[in-house]
């Protein structure tokens, strides 16, 4: 078992001309790496191995500037000021076992990924033409 530990700040500040208003955003993150590996034998030449890993993702300074983007025209791009940053889990475990009488090897694995607070895009559109992005979680 182990993990590491990461503190990050993300600070940005926006100059908006067309509002006359400048805002600084400041956003602290803990990242959390837990990791936990278990190896068992049951006999000579079998094995049964599990492993889990997590790993954060904090939001960009891009995905969380709520001023559009306008630069291009046909999709306008803005970003969510509360987004939260992700936390993906990772699992995996597999069996190996092998037979010398006959050299049979048999290898087994299952692995699964479950993410919280998935960053992803809220697409829609205005007219026929234009398309809106918002992030969001």
């Amino acid at each position: 078992m182990g993990g590491a530990v990461q503190f990050a700040t993300l600070q940005n500040l926006s100059r908006r001309a067309i509002y006359t208003k400048d805002s600084l955003m400041t956003q602290h993150y803990t990242d959390f790496f837990p990791m936990a590996s278990f190896n068992y034998s049951p006999g000579s030449r079998k094995s049964l191995r599990f492993n889990y890993r997590g790993s954060t993702r904090a939001p960009s300074i891009t995905q969380l500037q709520d001023v559009p983007d306008i630069s291009n025209p046909l999709n306008y791009v803005t970003g969510n000021p509360n987004l939260r940053q992700e936390f993906d889990h990772s699992f995996n475990m597999s069996y190996n076992t092998f037979n010398v009488s006959n050299f049979m090897f048999l290898n087994a694995n299952l692995s699964a990924s479950v993410s919280a607070n998935k960053i992803v895009n809220s697409i829609d559109s205005l007219g026929n033409s234009i398309l809106i992005t918002d992030r969001s979680i």
